[in-house]
């Protein structure tokens, strides 16, 4: 008889037999089934799953010129396993790629199979390299984001980090876009990893990215460029913007800011250089803000052109508040209050309007809420609400005072009278397509009616007669009608008050006065030596103004 021992002893043995049996029978199945894997020691063939890397897309001016593109290049890579003299070879490296011989020795000296030495290299490091023939130390194909015209139209591009996503600008907001989908493949490698031809089969295809075709036009863009450096140069201010739009459609036709960087090279400009201050940046405008409020006195009917103003020569007592004029003036007509940009002549107006109307009317043009641009980062503005209005609101926001806005709400206020009474949507994109030019989106003009066409052009009549005749003749462009409204804004100080030495100069305009085809907003901020817009703002406006139209027509 068997003994309990001798029974334990056989189910062992059997129980030990069929686990052999199992993971052999389990090794021939995963021999037959899964011949491409990785066994230790890699075989003569072995099969390897490779991801492929979309094409971003292309950037394009409205015209077809090319503001983005991306193109092939090289990033160096090390197999610190594979390295037995690492001391040396990171001292060759050093000399090559000009990186810190410590830092090299430190990665080097890493357990890891894989480590970036250095992304993006140029041709010559990497013929320097290659003449060095180092063991582990390979290079992989990249793409690699380049601007061809350099710092032009830098602020609606953006740039692109080293691993190809969008970090600014349009680069950034249209990055699911640009991006494209990745893809992968499989092939066959031989035992020095090399990949068989003939044998690569194609898993998940690979999706480029789609094109960009922006409203930038290039020439308008380098006109406000060249001509915004004059006025830096002379006026050295601390940070400048300006924009050109089409008041009909709310294309972007142009937009600069200074100070500005090079994409190519944004890691060696201050982050701050990277703002778009056109949409970013809130200021109190100042004596432009009065076309808001003049035009809500017209559209509700409680003044006419003809209306006359007492200005209490140049100074004015309301409510225990005194509110001054540059010039002292006695009777003014509603249009003279324009022209000769009278603060204490606006604010009686805006008095016969009454303050919750003028808050209607500020919000109808866009203040205290986003444009929706399709640009990163846009500011709404500082509005208080209308029940937290005191009496010195109602002298010093018809005016622009106590209130902040952006060069773009200011550059959307005054194409309201440009079109005839509609404020638009601006949009820097015209249309995304694919790689085959197919068209995936067009963006349309958005636009909604705020005040009358008969408002508009009876603002146009008063904006043509502030360039012919008043603050804004420096503006004048010999051969058009132009409209326009200069601003003097003294800044305020973070302890209360205005700064007496700190200003904001602006000019917002049209042309032609007439039919007009593009409008201009330009801020300069802390200028230094002259501050009125009429003498720092208005000539640029004028330099630009010209230009553009001798281009469009």
């Amino acid at each position: 008889m068997y003994t309990r021992a001798t029974k334990f002893r056989s189910l062992f043995i059997l129980f030990l037999l069929l686990f052999c049996f199992a993971i052999l029978l389990g090794r021939v199945f995963y021999l037959h089934f899964v011949p491409f894997s990785f066994p230790i020691g890699r075989p003569p063939q072995y099969r390897v799953a490779c991801k492929v890397e979309p094409q971003r897309g292309n950037i394009y001016d409205r015209r077809g010129n090319k503001l983005a593109i991306s193109l092939q290049t090289d990033s160096i890579y090390a197999s610190p396993r594979q390295i037995k003299d690492k001391v040396k070879v990171a001292q060759l490296l050093s000399a090559f790629l000009d990186i810190d011989e410590q830092k090299l020795i430190s990665k080097l000296c890493s357990d890891r199979s894989f480590v970036w030495i250095k992304r993006q290299v140029s041709q010559k490091e990497r013929r320097a390299l290659e003449s060095a023939h180092l063991k582990g130390i390979y290079f992989l194909p990249e793409k690699k984001r380049f601007y061809p015209q350099g710092e032009l139209a830098a602020h609606v591009l953006g740039f692109c980090g080293i691993d190809n996503k969008g970090l600014e600008g349009v680069e950034f907001f249209y990055d699911d876009y640009l991006k494209g989908r990745e893809g992968w493949r499989f092939a066959q490698k031989d035992g020095h990893s090399q990949e068989i031809a003939g044998l690569e089969k194609e898993a998940i295809p690979v999706v480029n990215g789609a094109n960009l075709t922006l409203t930038l036009d290039i020439i308008i863009q380098y006109i406000v460029e060249k001509e915004l450096k004059k006025t830096v140069e002379e006026y050295k201010p601390s940070s400048a913007s300006v924009i050109v739009l089409n008041p009909h459609t709310g294309e972007v036709l142009a937009l600069a800011n200074y100070p500005t960087f090079d994409p190519n090279t944004f890691f060696s400009f201050s982050p701050s250089y990277y703002r778009n201050r056109a949409i970013t940046d809130i200021f109190e405008p100042g004596s432009t803000f009065k076309i808001v409020s003049a035009c809500a006195a017209l559209e509700e009917g409680v003044v006419s052109l003809e209306d006359r103003f007492y200005c209490e020569r140049g100074r004015y007592c309301f409510k225990g508040h005194i509110l001054h004029d540059y010039h002292p003036y006695g009777e003014l007509s509603f249009s003279e209050v324009i022209v000769k940009s009278s603060n204490i002549g606006i604010s009686k107006i805006a008095q016969r309007l009454g303050k919750r109307k003028l808050y209607e009317y500020i919000l109808k043009f866009g203040f205290a809420s986003a444009s929706h641009i399709d640009l990163p980062g846009e500011a709404k503005g500082l509005l208080k609400p209308v029940e937290k209005w005191d009496d010195i609101s109602m002298l010093n926001i018809p005016m622009g005072q106590g209130i902040g806005v952006t060069a773009m709400q200011m550059a959307c206020a005054i194409s309201v009278i440009a079109n005839g009474g509609e404020l638009i949507k601006p949009y820097v994109v015209k249309q995304i397509t694919d790689e085959n030019g197919e068209v995936i989106k067009r963006f349309l003009p958005s636009k909604r009616r705020i005040i009358s066409r008969k408002t508009a052009e009876r603002m146009r009549e008063v904006l043509q007669r502030v360039v012919e005749k008043g603050t804004g003749r420096r503006a004048q462009i010999r051969g058009y009608k132009v409209a326009g409204k200069t601003g003097t804004a003294q800044k305020p100080s973070p302890s209360g008050g205005y700064y007496k030495d700190r200003f904001v100069s602006s000019f917002i305009g049209f042309l032609p006065a007439d039919n007009p085809l593009i409008c201009i907003a330009v801020v300069i901020d802390e200028p230094k030596g002259a501050h009125f817009g009429s003498i720092v703002a208005a000539p640029l406006f004028q330099r630009i103004g010209k230009q553009v139209m001798e281009y469009l027509l």
